[in-house]
């Protein structure tokens, strides 16, 4: 909590020096600010953007690799075979 509120500071001051003016209040005020905007963020959000992300990862290599998804798959099925073969011997034996 500590490092994001320092992160805060430092990035409110730079866009205040940006406009030529270094008003502590004000880097305060809009600091306290922020802080409260995340306390109406509702407790799932973070959840769903994840979600969202690593859904849009995986969409995205289905589509643009189908060609590779049908590869990799069929060498996940060749190695499974192999492995029943192998226990089946193994049974006989």
């Amino acid at each position: 909590m500590k490092r994001l509120v320092i992160d805060l500071i430092a990035e409110e001051k730079r866009e205040e020096e940006g406009g030529g003016r270094d008003d502590c209040e004000m880097v305060v005020r809009r600091v306290c600010e922020r802080m409260d905007s995340w306390k109406e963020v509702e407790s799932n959000t973070i959840d769903m953007m994840v979600e969202f992300d690593f859904r849009r990862e995986t969409d995205g290599w289905k589509r643009t690799d189908r060609e590779q998804v049908v590869e990799i798959a069929v060498e996940i099925e060749i190695s499974i075979f192999g492995l029943l073969e192998e226990e089946l011997y193994g049974s006989f034996a």
